[in-house]
């Protein structure tokens, strides 16, 4: 387990992109799933754009 994860690391570091690309896709679909429980609470997130969250 620890070497398949060690090589992962690996290939994460030798592609930033493919890295980067895992991270947007997360983040989106992390703020959406935020961004529709924020809309049934019906609260509104402080912040000139809807998308942020404070940290």
């Amino acid at each position: 387990m620890e070497r398949v994860f060690n090589g992962v690391i690996d290939a994460v570091c030798g592609s930033g992109l493919i890295f980067l690309s895992v991270f947007l896709s997360l983040a989106g679909f992390y703020m959406r799933k935020e961004l529709t429980r924020k809309e049934r609470t019906g609260k509104q997130w402080e912040g000139s754009d809807g998308f942020r969250a404070p940290m």
